[in-house]
Formats: structure tokens, sequence, C-alpha cells
């Protein structure tokens, strides 16, 4: 257990969630649009949280499995934490609201670095993954923009 509530909750739902990948799927899709929305805001942390949403994406579809359990669970409790706009710093805070989020991405990042790498490797190699990526993407971006 670590000392923020909400990043426990967020690990306890990840956990329930690996178990419902259509669930997992909507929970990426829902991450990448608000991170559109945030692009400014997010910095560097912004290409992160798409590729964690890109990642949990193609699991959750089967078109990516080359990932340990554990993996999946923290990248998506890190989405988890990020959709959350109640946390350890509220999101509506201006100025402060997504530093909690971009500290939980960055450490997940950290942790978990090879499995993403290998991730892009996999991407960059598999012209129809990187395709569908792109489509997910722009269909996000445009929901974005459509609000």
């Amino acid at each position: 257990m670590s000392q923020n509530p909400w990043l426990d909750n967020a690990a306890k739902n990840a956990k329930a969630i690996v178990n419902r990948p259509e669930v997992a799927a909507r929970i990426s899709t829902r991450a990448a649009k608000l991170a559109s929305h945030y692009r400014g805001r997010l910095g560097d942390s912004f290409s992160d949280v798409q590729t964690m949403a890109r990642l949990v994406a193609a699991w959750a579809t089967g078109r990516y499995r080359a990932i340990p359990m554990r993996s999946i669970i923290a990248l998506l409790g890190a989405l988890i934490y990020f959709l959350v706009p109640l946390d350890a710093v509220p999101d509506f805070i201006v100025a402060l609201g997504l530093l909690d989020d971009i500290a939980v991405i960055a450490k997940v990042v950290s942790l978990f670095r090879t499995d993403i790498q290998a991730f892009k490797r996999w991407e960059d190699a598999s012209p129809v993954a990187a395709e569908q990526d792109r489509e997910t993407e722009e269909k996000t971006e445009g929901e974005d923009d459509a609000e």
C-alpha cells in the first residue's frame, strides 16, 4: 500500500479490470482523449500517456500480449489515476492539478520502461499495428475537437 489512497484505489480497480478487456479498452480511449485535451499542460507526459493508452488498447484487443500482467496492471492503474479528477491534487486546481498525475505517469514509465520500449518496437515493426494506432488517435482527437 502506498501513502496515496487514490493511487491504491486505482491499482485495486486495475487488478479487477484486467479480467474485462472491453473496459480496459474504454479506459485507454478515455485516457488518450483526456491527454489530448490537456496536451499543453502535460508537457512531455503527453506522449507517455498516449503510448500507455495504445499499449493497453492493443493488449485489450488481443493484438499485443508480449507483456507481463503486472505491467498491464500498473499501466492501467496509472491511466485510471489520470482519469480520476479528484485525486491527491484535484485536476481543477489550475497549474497544480495535473502534477500528481504527471508524477504517477513518470514513475510507471520509469518502472516499466523495458516493456514500453518493447511495445514501441513492436508498433514500429508492425505496419498494421501502427495504422490501427493512428486511426485510434485520429478518432480520439476528432472526438476531442467535436466537444
